[in-house]
This record gives C-alpha cells, structure tokens and sequence, in this order.
C-alpha cells in the first residue's frame, strides 16, 4: 500500500510539472517529442518490472533453501512444547504425589531432536538465514541452556524450568512461523 501512494504521489506530481512545462513555457510539443517520452515511459516501466522479478526471485531461491529446514525446525519446536505440557502436568502431579517426574522416551527423543536441529541450523545454515532470527535462535539455544543447567543444580525447581524454557518455545515457534511467512511468500496475518 505504501508503494502504491509514493507510485501515486509521484505520478500527480510528474504529471503536474509535465502540465506546467508544457502550458506555462510555451514549449513545443509535437509527435517527435510524444514517442520520446511514451519510449522512456516504458523503459521505466520495464526495468520496474526487472527488479521486482529479481526481489521475487531472491525471495524465492531463500525460501527453497531454507524450506525444509525451516519446517522441520518448527515441526521439532512444536513436538518440544508438547513434551514439555506433558512434563509440566507430570510435574505437577509427582507434587500432589500422583506420579513419577520420570522422562519418557517420547519426551527425551523430541527434546534431543530439537537440540540436534538448533544445532545444525546453526552451524550448516545461519549464512543463509536472516541474521536476526540466527540471534534469536541462538539466544534461546543459551537460554535453555542455561535452565538445564540450574534445573540439575538445583537452583530452580524442575516446574520452573519447565515453564520458563515453554515460554521460550513459544516465543521462538512464533518467530519461526513469522518469518516462514514472510519468506514463503504467504503474508503473515
């Protein structure tokens, strides 16, 4: 919409000055000067379209380069928050003395799955991948990190870490699925 009112703008006011040159100075205005200026018209039109093709096409190499391993990373993120629900009511009921604070394979398989992603989107894709979502996926990589590391001293409860590192999930997962949607091509809403 932006592009739209500057395209406009712009177009009134070249319009207007064109007017202007033409009523106002007397300038002579005949079929030679018309091709000419229908001619450079074009070409501008023409090389608009050239560089919206080459964003288009930009845009479109890096998302085929980052698809699979975009979506896979979200789909472990989303298996990650799920394991981690369940550790949570887990939790909750080994404090009211209904259950076990045991990991179950399922649990520990999508957390080492996760891990094992982060790690190599890190080390095999971050030159491909917007630098801001590297930071941010990094930054939740020393997060979690840093909560494992206090869970197993014990300097925070196991339901602590639980809730802080969901929250962590959800924060990354949704600035996954923003930017999948903003270089997928699918506009975000």
């Amino acid at each position: 919409m932006l592009k739209f009112t500057a395209g406009l703008i712009l177009g009134v006011a070249v319009g207007l000055s064109g007017v202007y040159t033409y009523y106002c100075l007397g300038f002579e205005f005949d079929l030679s000067h018309a091709t000419n200026i229908t001619i450079a018209v074009a070409t501008l039109f023409a090389v608009s379209i050239h560089f919206d093709a080459q964003r288009t096409a930009k845009k479109n190499r890096i998302w085929d380069t980052n698809k699979e391993m975009l979506l896979d990373l979200v789909h472990s993120l989303s298996k990650a928050m799920n394991a981690t629900d369940i550790e949570i009511e887990n939790e909750l009921k080994h404090q009211a003395g209904q259950g076990s604070t045991e990991l179950s394979e399922r649990e520990i398989s999508s957390f080492d799955g996760l891990d094992r992603k982060i790690d190599y989107v890190l080390s095999v894709y971050s030159p491909l991948m917007d630098s801001k979502l590297v930071a941010d996926i990094e930054t939740f990589k020393s997060e979690s990190d840093e909560f494992t590391r206090e869970a197993l001293n014990d300097e925070i409860s196991n339901l602590e870490a639980y809730e802080e590192i969901l929250g962590k999930y959800k924060s990354l997962c949704g600035k996954l699925i923003k930017f999948v949607g903003r270089v997928s091509g699918i506009k975000y809403t």
